[in-house]
């Protein structure tokens, strides 16, 4: 088991809702290329996650299920022989932000799975791990930005609002958000 903590300076109600919006992980979680909801439920939904990082594409079906006191997702099937994380969201002692507490129980798969010793993939999980928080802490600035946009003259809507960031150009539209990357 691997377990990483660290601090975030969003509400942890607004960390949950970033993490259950399985279907905008492309949008900021680091190297997730595709989510696809499989199958809703209440408290739970089976999403189809294709993930790429250091060039190795990971495929897997997630059960994630949604308990008051954590997140817990567990790998269905996929290119893992084992994938069970959780996440906790507490807020901070000093009542500024989130801690934020990952667990991991995983056994890689194959050839990696031969190679790659525990000191390895802790300094991977390490690297992913805080790329992770500053991406949520970025995605969780954009949504608050939106949120905090000027609302439309009285008697028009905001159809649509287009942000450009260093992505390239972020489209919201009817509560969804598509990213467009950059033109070469």
């Amino acid at each position: 088991m691997i377990t990483k903590f660290g601090r975030v300076d969003l509400e942890p109600d607004r960390v949950r809702a970033i993490f259950m919006d399985t279907e905008n992980w492309p949008v900021w979680m680091p190297g997730v290329e595709k989510a696809k909801t499989l199958h809703p439920g209440d408290g739970r939904k089976r999403v189809a996650v294709r993930q790429r990082l250091r060039g190795r594409a990971f495929e897997m079906d997630l059960d994630c299920r949604f308990a008051p006191d954590r997140l817990r997702f567990v790998q269905v099937k996929g290119s893992m022989r084992r994938w069970d994380s959780s996440w906790r969201f507490d807020p901070s002692p000093d009542g500024l932000g989130t801690t934020i507490t990952f667990e991991l129980d995983m056994e890689l798969g194959g050839l990696l799975g031969l190679v790659a010793t525990k000191r390895i993939m802790d300094a991977f999980l390490d690297e992913l791990f805080s790329e992770t928080l500053y991406r949520l802490n970025a995605r969780g600035q954009a949504l608050a930005a939106d949120f905090a946009a000027e609302p439309a003259p009285p008697g028009e809507d905001v159809i649509l609002r287009v942000y450009q960031n260093e992505q390239g150009l972020e489209l919201w539209h009817d509560g969804r958000t598509y990213r467009l990357g950059p033109r070469e």
